[in-house]
């Protein structure tokens, strides 16, 4: 791609000059990050602000309140329905160039990227500005080559972790660091020790990289455990699906694994001895770990990206990604010694009360994609959410 970028795309539409903004997303589907966005628009309508999502048709747009205005864009993801990789990548381009035609006509627009994979079709469009929201730990080859087109247009760029925009050293010129959130009880846990046989449980999109079938590996070697696969499969992930339930099957786990779909968050946790994140790749959040943190639910996770910080200090307990066996050497410790798991459970919770309420975070969270200029933002990586103190995590 070049800089004289205004002409790739042929389209005689003016470009729209709002005052609202736009956010740009490349899957139809929800999750974390389109859950966050969401969350991100909200804040925008309750600014006064008029909001446009910009994604393809599907769970997403579909879950949209009245006041949002979805803007239709193809699919910008792997999932294009071409076995070849040759294919893939001709359609994945093919839909990027689609997308930048309708985006062209928001050019005038503040937009917020909520994914790489948007940068492209931005790039395309002529827009000028962009401020991207980094959802992901960045490891992959195809996301760099995304970033890198996107370079030029990129004013802001807003990391969800520290660790998360320490990988994007050498790729972008700056970057704030902004926090997640989730909603947080007014009452404290108590920690009262867990009794009976582990039920385990993991909130997840159903995608190889989130390490599922480790953690059914793990709860094979566990006499009497019981396990929740509580989440959905994208379109290119049903075979991985597959596969899950086919493990499950068999007879070491044969009716000890039950796959409810997507639930809410609160309903599952309440019947969960332990919330396990198995991903084999680096997590920006998770978002579902801060979710059992503040329900009251001992958490097991991998040991790199955001967790590693997340759970320090025995928040919870850190395993080495892809070991089914310390995997379950870890959730089998969360029986066997209630009074530690319990003492875990509220440092957890006064954590994630103090640095992870949304109702600071997101407000927090739109400053820095909307309220900034690069001359003004944050120094690179500097943690940007100011947060009050508070006394433990009592009642509030």
């Amino acid at each position: 791609m070049t800089d004289s970028n205004e002409s790739a795309v042929s389209d005689n539409s003016e470009s729209a000059v709002s005052d609202g903004v736009l956010f740009v997303t490349h899957s139809p589907q929800r999750s974390g990050a389109e859950s966050v966005m969401l969350d991100l628009a909200t804040e925008c309508h309750r600014r006064g602000m008029s909001v446009s999502v910009a994604c393809p048709v599907g769970p997403l747009s579909q879950s949209f309140p009245p006041w949002v205005v979805h803007v239709e864009i193809p699919h910008l993801g792997r999932d294009h329905g071409r076995r070849t990789r040759a294919g893939a990548a001709w359609g994945m381009a093919r839909s990027m160039v689609i997308a930048a035609r309708t985006l062209r006509a928001h050019r005038g627009t503040p937009i917020v990227a909520n994914s790489a994979h948007t940068l492209p079709a931005l790039r395309l469009a002529g827009v000028r500005s962009v401020a991207w929201l980094v959802h992901d730990h960045v490891v992959s080859t195809k996301t760099r080559m995304f970033i890198a087109a996107g370079r030029p247009l990129l004013d802001r760029v807003v990391a969800v972790s520290p660790t998360t925009a320490s990988a994007l050293d050498g790729l972008v010129d700056h970057v704030a660091v902004g926090r997640l959130g989730v909603d947080i009880p007014d009452t404290a846990p108590t920690g009262t020790p867990t009794t009976g046989a582990l039920r385990a449980g993991t909130l997840s999109v159903l995608t190889p990289w989130k390490g599922i079938d480790v953690f059914l590996e793990a709860v094979a070697r566990i006499e009497d455990a019981t396990a929740v696969v509580a989440g959905e499969a994208f379109p290119g992930d049903v075979g991985y699906a597959a596969q899950l339930r086919e493990r499950a099957g068999q007879p070491d786990l044969a009716g000890c694994v039950t796959f409810p779909g997507r639930v809410r968050a609160a309903d599952a946790l309440a019947e969960w001895t332990v919330h396990v994140s198995a991903s084999i790749a680096p997590e920006a959040g998770p978002l579902t770990a801060m979710e059992a943190m503040a329900a009251g639910v001992p958490v097991v996770a991998t040991d790199h990206g955001n967790p590693s910080t997340l759970l320090a200090d025995r928040r919870g307990v850190l395993v080495p990604p892809g070991d089914p066996v310390a995997l379950a050497e870890a959730m089998s410790s969360i029986a066997a010694d209630p009074v530690g798991t319990a003492a875990m459970v509220r440092r957890a919770y006064a954590h994630v009360a103090e640095h992870h309420d949304r109702r600071e975070t997101v407000p927090a969270l739109l400053d820095l994609l909307v309220g900034t200029t690069r001359s003004s933002a944050p120094d690179a990586h500097a943690d940007a959410v100011a947060t009050p103190s508070r006394g433990g995590g009592g009642a509030r």
